[in-house]
């Protein structure tokens, strides 16, 4: 791959797209149950392939990554997001965080949100990311809030991330009054 990625005039191949609209970048993105498939990823997009590019489905690489999951891994998503894949792509008619919740990846969750994806866009029900997740994604979606915000303060940060280090979502309370003082914090907040 990586000899490839260093041919002359690569890069105006990269983006070029198969019968179905899916780039080099759709099929890396979709494998990711392969250890490589990050790496793939990654080279694809320092070659310069196009984060944006949607398919005949108006999917984009992120979108066919979480369509295509099949464990709560985000490496790829985060390699997306970080060269600019929308958080808030749009999957028919619902987000990116709409599927991920209905799928139950916390950690997915988390880094979606983490990384500005709206908790509070609807579905083709009209209904909200939170409203479809379970508890466990919800509450990695308000880690994922808690821990771009500036408003909460250090104690409050601590009470959602209480085991500091992890990135992976965390599904319990220390006791019911700290699940009730975050959940009376956060919706204020939304």
């Amino acid at each position: 791959m990586q000899a490839l990625l260093k041919t002359k005039g690569i890069g105006n191949f990269l983006n070029d797209q198969d019968n179905n609209g899916n780039t080099a970048l759709h099929f890396a993105a979709a494998v990711s149950k392969h250890e490589e498939s990050s790496t793939m990823v990654q080279l694809l997009l320092e070659a310069g392939a196009n984060v944006d590019v949607m398919n005949h489905k108006s999917l984009g690489p992120s979108a066919v990554h979480i369509l295509t999951l099949t464990k709560d891994e985000p490496r790829i998503l985060c390699i997306l997001l970080e060269c600019g894949a929308s958080p808030n792509a749009r999957v028919d008619e619902s987000t990116l965080l709409h599927i991920t919740a209905r799928r139950g990846f916390p950690k997915v969750a988390y880094h979606l949100v983490r990384n500005g994806a709206s908790h509070s866009a609807g579905n083709q029900n009209g209904l909200m990311c939170v409203e479809v997740a379970s508890n466990c994604v919800r509450y990695a979606m308000f880690e994922g809030i808690s821990s771009t915000q500036p408003g909460f303060t250090a104690k409050q940060k601590d009470l959602v991330n209480h085991n500091k280090g992890e990135k992976n979502a965390h599904c319990e309370f220390r006791d019911e009054t700290a699940r009730t003082r975050l959940a009376d914090r956060l919706l204020k907040w939304i």
